[in-house]
């Protein structure tokens, strides 16, 4: 089989944009280059102009080997879109993991993606191991180096902060 080159894609939807930017900001910092990472709504790692949105995930399941990230939040599943990505992830089998935003719980998780799959939940007692070993996977995933642990810490630390001070009650 010929090997494609890897990327990120980050499932979501677009009202988890303000999440979505504070993950591709961590990802950089692990080392990740802007054309590793796609996702729809965040300027720069977008689908271009003048072309097709649906075209272009499919294109990029067909022409990738992606590692899929997966925003769950209420409103992801309320999003078509977010949700056929996911049957897509989940037909192809993709490498994937799954990020669950403050206000999502694991029991609304009940997708062909589910709450028994080992997951972030962002406010969780236990997000920070959690993450450190989801950066431990997709480093070595992408044969990346690992990143300097007490770095990795503070920047873990703040995008928690970050992405936990969302207010989803105003979107």
């Amino acid at each position: 089989a010929i090997s494609k080159p890897k990327k990120i894609f980050i499932s979501h939807s677009k009202n988890d944009e303000k999440f979505v930017t504070e993950l591709i900001r961590l990802l950089r910092l692990m080392g990740f280059e802007r054309d590793e990472i796609f996702c729809s709504s965040v300027p720069g790692y977008w689908i271009g102009d003048g072309k097709k949105f649906l075209e272009e995930i499919k294109t990029h399941f067909m022409d990738y080997d992606l590692f899929v990230i997966f925003v769950h939040s209420p409103r992801f599943y309320d999003s078509h879109i977010a949700l056929n990505e996911m049957g897509a992830a989940w037909v192809l089998q993709s490498d994937h993991s799954s990020f669950l935003t403050s206000d999502m719980e694991f029991d609304k998780m009940d997708a062909v993606v589910d709450n028994a799959e080992i997951s972030v939940k962002i406010n969780a007692d236990d997000a920070k191991p959690r993450m450190t070993s989801w950066m431990e996977r997709i480093l070595k995933w992408f044969n990346k180096p690992m990143v300097d642990i007490s770095l990795w810490e503070n920047e873990r630390d703040d995008f928690l902060r970050k992405v936990n001070a969302i207010n989803y009650t105003s979107l």
